[in-house]
């Protein structure tokens, strides 16, 4: 093999390539410390536009805690219905999405998410899913719920297999 160097002009660095095989020496104090770099420009807001008379300040809502998300895995097997929980009168369903990480077999396999008092289907309904194909579904009900009980109804069919996540965010 042939010997070469190389030659790095901007580090004032020479590297020899060869097969020599000896060995590496000790290494070099670090370099001084390179300058700082330029400010870069300063960001501007937008134009505001025209605003209107002010009206009255409402009354200070209540303190607690804000936007919760919650999971729930499920799957073919999955006793139904499952009860998710109660939620005040006044929370709101934020955002619901369902993940098919594992499809049913069965192309009649449904699933609703939606409360007990009445809308079993509120957040999510039997035509929004397809539980036979892998992918995530979301929904952005914004649809104040409570008091009532969060449903979520399984029907698998005859499925063999199906593995899902049911994700949601109430605001109380």
């Amino acid at each position: 093999m042939g010997l070469g160097k190389i030659l790095n002009k901007s580090a004032r660095v020479v590297v020899t390539v060869g097969d020599s095989g000896g060995a590496t020496g000790p290494s070099g104090p670090p370099g001084p410390q390179g300058a700082t770099g330029p400010v870069g420009p300063s960001g501007s807001a937008g134009a505001t536009g025209a605003s209107g008379t002010a009206g009255p300040t409402g009354a200070t809502g209540p303190a607690g805690a804000g936007a919760t998300d919650f999971e729930t895995r499920f799957t073919f097997a999955t006793p139904s219905p499952v009860l998710l929980g109660a939620v005040a009168a006044g929370t709101v369903m934020n955002r619901t999405s369902l993940l098919v990480s594992t499809p049913f077999d069965d192309p009649t396999a449904t699933i609703a998410f939606g409360t007990a008092g009445g809308s079993p289907n509120a957040f999510i309904g039997p035509a929004d899913v397809d539980l036979t194909r892998a992918g995530q579904y979301d929904a952005d009900p914004l649809v104040t719920v409570g008091p009532d009980m969060l449903k979520l109804t399984i029907s698998p069919g005859a499925s063999t297999q199906g593995e899902c996540l049911l994700v949601y965010k109430l605001i109380p």
